[in-house]
């Protein structure tokens, strides 16, 4: 078993076996693959307790499940933007984790009350409604809802809101306390991202490259 530390939470999961790449790849063949389904069958059916991640979680245990199952390298082609020439880079796996940073959530005061942040077990049907989302902007609203475990109001009462409550509340949130909270989070937030800087082999640009553990998992 693999334990991964975000800061804020922990998960403990096993190493990928063959039948994580089979579904996968049969859900490719039925053209059924989804975010959601991914994360089901790569992390959610691999944890001994699922939790809810956000997107950069998520894509940190992927990588890091990658690196313990494989080399720590992948190979990526892609084109310049400048001269249009094609590359292969080897991208640094390990490099790319070395470079996250964990979450520090822990408690924000508004005028209305005191925003706890916990961590969320891990919801299929709250996955699915992603899925539907075609917004990112939606995608990173439901993320900072999913974030908070409780309110302390100014009265002293402690209230566990489910989603739907604390889309109310927010929405009548002061716009100045909700742009704060709303940077507070993206502050302090588990932070990791699959790219790159390669250089282009032809003219020697610079291109940030997006590294896809994907293909050469499933290869």
């Amino acid at each position: 078993m693999i334990d991964i530390n975000f800061g804020d939470k922990a998960i403990r999961i096993r190493e990928w076996k063959g039948k994580e790449r089979r579904i996968l790849q049969q859900s490719i063949d039925n053209d059924t693959l989804t975010p959601s389904l991914i994360d089901k069958i790569l992390i959610a059916d691999c944890c001994e307790v699922p939790k809810f991640l956000t997107a950069n979680e998520a894509n940190y245990v992927y990588y890091l499940m990658y690196l313990n199952c494989f080399d720590g390298s992948i190979a990526v082609d892609w084109e310049c933007s400048s001269c249009g020439e094609r590359n292969n880079s080897i991208m640094d796996i390990k490099k790319l984790l070395e470079e996250a940073e964990k979450s520090n959530l822990k408690e924000f005061e508004t005028s209305e009350g005191v925003f706890v942040f916990g961590e969320l077990q891990y919801n299929e049907t709250i996955m699915n409604v992603f899925d539907q989302m075609t917004s990112e902007v939606d995608k990173l609203f439901l993320n900072l809802l999913l974030s908070i475990k409780e309110i302390r109001t100014t009265d002293g009462q402690v209230h566990k809101p489910d989603v739907k409550q604390l889309e109310e509340i927010m929405e009548l949130l002061p716009i100045n306390d909700f742009d704060k909270l709303v940077d507070y989070v993206g502050d302090n937030s588990f932070k990791f991202s699959p790219v790159q800087i390669c250089e282009c082999e032809s003219c020697k640009e610079k291109t940030a490259v997006y590294c896809d553990y994907l293909p050469s998992l499933l290869k």
